[in-house]
């Protein structure tokens, strides 16, 4: 199975908590931390497997799965079919369409100067992943 993640809507953010650093001067760094919850809409293509592959992107299990890879955000050895998955319904090469809630804290980090001002997403923690039906 391959899958895409084609749209990520923001249905709450909610501010936990963040510490600021003083660089120099005119420079500031910050990790903030946020909890939210988001719909994730997902598009993928259903693969016929080798009897080799165990892996859990094998099984295609879907999006909740995901809370059992650890952060897969952080590790490449992860195919993007482990994360977005889906059940064993429909043919191989069918294209199918899911939505999922997701529920996750998200640690940034910031840089923040006069000149040039960065954010990077730093580490995504899922809490709970819910399909749509």
């Amino acid at each position: 199975m391959s899958g895409t993640i084609e749209k990520v809507t923001t249905e709450q953010m909610k501010f936990v908590s963040g510490t600021i650093y003083k660089i120099d001067a005119k420079t500031d760094f910050a990790e903030l931390w946020y909890r939210g919850s988001f719909v994730v809409e997902n598009v993928f293509v259903r693969y016929q497997f080798s009897l080799f592959d165990r892996g859990p992107w094998a099984q295609g299990s879907g999006l909740g799965q995901v809370s059992a890879l650890g952060n897969p955000f952080a590790n490449p050895q992860v195919p993007l079919a482990a994360l977005l998955g889906a059940p064993h319904q429909g043919k191989v090469g069918d294209t199918h369409r899911q939505t999922y809630d997701v529920e996750a804290e998200i640690r940034l980090s910031c840089r923040v100067d006069p000149d040039k001002s960065e954010i990077e997403v730093d580490e995504v923690r899922l809490a709970k992943v819910t399909p749509r039906r």
